[in-house]
């Protein structure tokens, strides 16, 4: 029997590490956009939606229109249809399978770390900071955050391969990595440029144009898989995804805002619940924003001062880190909700580049110590972040409470109060959302349906023709409505709303056919 190698060690003892402290998710529920892909729409429930989503923009799963920029995920969606066909509707199945993906993908950084750093223990404690970091929260805990894993872990295999030595398929198989890196996330892109990178590196310091050659494989296998890419996603997206010129300019100036946040949230990962970038980037005064670019100037030139010092891994860790933060910016400039889970791809990287940059400076022990504070501390923050996933009232609960002044929460905590059957709450939350300025024409038909579910019929009926717009759940209103006449007995009016919504759900058809049959029995 062959004994393992140190290197196995340490990879059995992280997986074990990092499944001890990520196990509570699995008693996790659905939470947030879950429910629109998995739970009320049904187009994941099929098997030949595997191959569908390969054709389609990521909204199609939850029958939502395409917003903003273009979303292409195919393959966390894929993965969705397999889950459902193995454990239904437990979300305890679809949890345990991104936490498989998440310890996958801290194996292969863990794997990558090894050769890059030369150091095993190095590598081991990196890993374990990244792993247990709580923006993996939002990624592997919130079920729908699992196009982050695939974008980490294929990613981040491709750049093992690359830094092997050249083998007659090394190409094809950097090529296949990567692209589905970016079929599992958008991010994954920021992986071409690395691999690059870590091909073309020369330890032995003999020149750029044997840095050329090495690198040439990888760039063949790079330049078809960034080729297959964009023609299925301009398939998927029928072309339409692009950011005019006005809004790249208004995307990059605010890049070093975006930078100088993710820092300090990776840093001090304080809050619990969803983030909300484009409130806060707005709310910057003109001397916050001089500030941050001239923080980022002087962390370009460090990085630059690095670079003549030949201090590789500080350069490609910083690489890896401001470039996988580019979607931040543009999450900010469209007002979408979340940020913890765009820091996981290139949460690795920032581990790089400070201990290249500081870490290797201490001493042996004093090293040891600062990773086992710092390993400490985010383990405790994961561990009380991990149950605000549980479901939609905890989650938004939680983001009130952190966000108080902002809209959206208290928006999301209304609808999920109305699902949770407590209208008269939810009814306060949308108000006070309102207040706030949350757009009437988004709030006011759940408003709406709280009137109807208090037994408010006519009020409900007004509201919801003031506010036409689309429902996240179809036939919400035409359900509450049809149930708040049938109680008044008024069952011409409760047929027409259940007939309104029979369609779009099983509920509103079961209540049509009981109403049906006792009509005709009257």
């Amino acid at each position: 029997m062959i004994a393992p190698t140190k290197a196995q060690k340490l990879g059995g003892l992280l997986l074990l590490l990092l499944a001890a402290a990520l196990l509570p998710a699995l008693w996790n529920g659905f939470a947030w956009d879950d429910l629109n892909n998995l739970v009320i729409s049904p187009r994941l429930h099929h098997w030949s939606a595997a191959f569908e989503v390969f054709r389609r923009p990521a909204m199609w799963s939850a029958e939502l229109p395409q917003q903003g920029l273009g979303t292409y995920r195919p393959l966390a969606l894929a993965s969705f249809v397999l889950d459902h066909q193995m454990w239904g509707m437990n979300p305890a199945g679809y949890h345990l399978t991104s936490l498989v993906l998440h310890l996958l993908a801290q194996l292969a950084v863990f794997a990558l770390l090894c050769r890059l750093t030369g150091s095993q223990r190095q590598a081991f404690a990196l890993a374990l900071l990244c792993g247990l970091h709580p923006t993996v929260v939002e990624a592997a805990v919130w079920i729908n955050g699992r196009s982050e894993l695939f974008a980490l872990l294929f990613g981040a295999a491709a750049m093992l391969t690359a830094g092997r030595k050249a083998r007659g398929l090394r190409s094809l198989a950097i090529g296949l990595l990567l692209l589905l890196a970016m079929l599992g996330k958008e991010t994954g892109v920021v992986f071409v440029p690395l691999v690059l990178l870590v091909a073309a590196r020369d330890p032995t310091g003999t020149g750029p144009g044997l840095a050329i050659r090495r690198a040439l494989p990888a760039a063949l296998g790079a330049a078809g898989a960034v080729a297959a890419y964009a023609l299925l996603r301009h398939h998927a997206l029928d072309g339409g995804t692009a950011l005019s010129s006005d809004r790249w300019l208004t995307l990059l100036a605010a890049l070093p805002a975006v930078w100088v946040h993710s820092l300090e949230a990776a840093i001090f990962p304080l809050d619990r619940s969803i983030g909300l970038v484009g409130p806060w980037l707005r709310a910057l005064s003109t001397v916050e924003r001089v500030a941050d670019v001239v923080a980022v100037s002087a962390l370009l030139a460090l990085g630059g001062l690095y670079a003549r010092r030949g201090k590789f891994l500080v350069v490609l860790g910083l690489s890896w880190w401001l470039m996988a933060l580019f979607p931040v910016a543009a999450l900010a400039l469209l007002d979408w909700p979340g940020f913890s889970r765009w820091l996981y791809v290139g949460m690795p990287g920032l581990a790089l580049a400070i201990h290249g940059g500081i870490a290797v400076h201490l001493s042996s022990r004093r090293r040891t110590a600062a990773w086992a504070l710092a390993i400490a501390a985010l383990v405790l923050q994961t561990e009380r972040t991990i149950p605000v996933w549980r479901n939609d009232l905890r989650l938004f609960t939680t983001m009130v409470d952190e966000q108080p002044e902002q809209p959206w929460p208290l928006q999301q905590l209304g609808v999920a109060l109305l699902n949770a059957g407590r209208p008269e709450e939810a009814a306060s939350c949308l108000e006070r959302a309102l207040a706030l300025g949350a757009r009437a024409d988004e709030v006011g038909l759940y408003l709406a349906v709280t009137r109807a579910q208090t037994g408010h019929c006519d009020e409900a009926v007004r509201l919801a023709q003031a506010h036409r717009s689309v429902l996240a759940q179809p036939g919400l209103f035409s359900l509450a409505a049809g149930r708040c006449y049938e109680g008044r007995g008024e069952h011409a009016l409760a047929l027409h709303f259940y007939r309104d919504c029979a369609v779009a759900q099983e509920r509103c058809a079961a209540a049509l056919s009981s109403l049906s049959a006792r009509s005709r029995g009257d």
